[in-house]
């Protein structure tokens, strides 16, 4: 009986300390979505905390190993991608980066774009997963390989969808040259993030 009440303790001081995470979480991201659109120190502080907490869930749930390959991958993949989108206008459509110019750069993209993209990018693959119940832990079946990339890349869409319009347009962290359908973002932007997503994922 004693063994059983400890075991009973034990579920639920996990389910505790898991339902605090993700409340923690969500109220990060709540606040990151809410002040973001001004480039504030206090938004400069969200984002770090916002990458942090992406870091330390990813060591935890996957080993340190995993998520810095993850890390590396991501922001190897879109800082390439970013500096031809800025060179090209391919993927995403003509823009350029307006925030100050003496901030340090990978070619002419902004050095926390990368961690930024990591930061969504991994939140994206844990929703995508919670979603496909549980695909990161069954990735030997086929069909979860193939979905979970395309699952995790339209949340990771999503999620510029709610970002966009604002960080263009009332913070001007970057400016789109030629405009766009949804409210001066070229709908081109959005296929841009779905394939950079899905290379990364």
């Amino acid at each position: 009986m004693t063994s059983e009440s400890a075991k009973m303790d034990g579920r639920w001081s996990h389910s505790i300390r898991e339902a605090a995470v993700w409340l923690a979480i969500g109220c990060i991201l709540v606040a990151a979505i809410g002040f973001s659109w001004n480039p504030t120190p206090f938004a400069h502080a969200l984002a770090a905390i916002f990458i942090a907490c992406a870091i330390v869930h990813a060591g935890f749930l996957y080993g340190p190993r995993h998520a810095l390959v993850l890390f590396i991958i991501c922001t190897a993949i879109t800082f390439t991608i970013e500096n031809i989108g800025v060179a090209t206008g391919f993927p995403f459509g003509r823009y350029h980066f307006a925030i100050d110019a003496g901030l340090p750069r990978i070619g002419s993209i902004p050095l926390i774009v990368g961690p930024l993209w990591f930061g969504a990018g991994y939140f994206s693959w844990v929703v995508a997963s919670t979603l496909l119940d549980g695909a990161d832990r069954r990735l030997d079946r086929p069909l979860n390989v193939i979905a979970l990339p395309i699952v995790a890349a339209f949340v990771m869409t999503q999620w510029d969808i709610v970002m966009d319009r604002s960080e263009s347009t009332i913070a001007k962290v970057w400016i789109w040259h030629e405009g766009g359908a949804d409210f001066g973002v070229p709908l081109s932007n959005y296929l841009g993030w779905l394939l950079t997503s899905w290379l990364f994922f």
